[in-house]
């Protein structure tokens, strides 16, 4: 097993051992909530442009091509909205993931830490101060939990 490569133990749905590869599975979860907040950003320009639109056209005579680009507006509004909500959903579902992970850890320090820092995104120097742990205490934590825990490759990715 030692000489698998990546791609192999996914095939073979080996668990992942490797610390870096652990953290990169743990902040998918933070990507995945700024793709959401982007798309969220995304739709409030749209919507902007479709009141924006809508304004400049009950100034101006009447004429056509308007109503197209409200429509345009609109449709693309809708489209985001079932991104976003499909976005939320693979994130409800790797969130369980995340948090039966984390719960292999066994211990409820290294249970907090991971979630701090890879649930809500906090950087190691607020953990610190949150835990009330130095620094250094903090990363050498982070090693233990990663060590700790097993990640199955057939859970879910953002």
């Amino acid at each position: 097993m030692d000489g698998e490569t990546k791609d192999e133990q996914k095939k073979t749905g080996v668990a992942i051992t490797d610390n870096k590869a652990k953290k990169q599975w743990l902040q998918k979860y933070q990507a995945a909530t700024r793709e959401i907040e982007d798309l969220i950003r995304e739709r409030a320009v749209w919507r902007e442009r479709g009141e924006t639109i809508t304004q400049v056209i009950s100034e101006m005579p009447h004429g056509g091509g308007a109503s197209d680009k409200t429509g345009e507006a609109a449709a693309r509004i809708a489209a985001i909205d079932e991104q976003i909500l499909q976005r939320i959903g693979e994130l409800a579902k790797f969130r369980s993931d995340i948090e039966c992970v984390i719960a292999g850890t066994g211990d409820d320090t290294l249970r907090r830490l991971l979630r701090l820092r890879y649930v809500k995104g906090l950087k190691w120097d607020a953990i610190a101060a949150i835990m009330n742990y130095s620094y250094r205490r903090v990363l050498s934590l982070h090693g233990i939990a990663l060590g700790k825990i097993e990640i199955p490759t057939t859970t879910g990715a953002a």
